[in-house]
């Protein structure tokens, strides 16, 4: 089960303007789905926005990053939690 993934409004704000600059570039590639890293703060999110096989809805969800123990410049996407943050019809 995934449990929703807590932000702050000014995160939520931030990471919605950023996927929605983000998704000019999704739309021009012919990829299904693709991934963003964003720092915000002291956390680091992974956004991905992906295309349904059916009906052509774009979703945009965000994860936030782990730090690692024992390599504490890597990052693990937390894909237990997460937000999301909108979804919507593409033309």
């Amino acid at each position: 089960m995934i449990d929703e993934l807590q932000l702050s409004d000014y995160e939520k704000g931030y990471l919605m303007a950023f996927s929605h600059q983000s998704y000019d570039d999704f739309a021009n590639q012919h990829d299904w789905d693709m991934w963003y890293g964003v720092g915000l703060g002291d956390r680091i999110f992974d956004l991905n926005i992906w295309r349904s096989s059916e009906g052509g809805t774009v979703y945009c969800s965000v994860y936030e990053c782990i730090k690692g123990l024992e390599q504490p410049d890597n990052y693990t996407t937390d894909s237990d939690r997460q937000f999301h943050l909108w979804e919507r019809k593409d033309a």
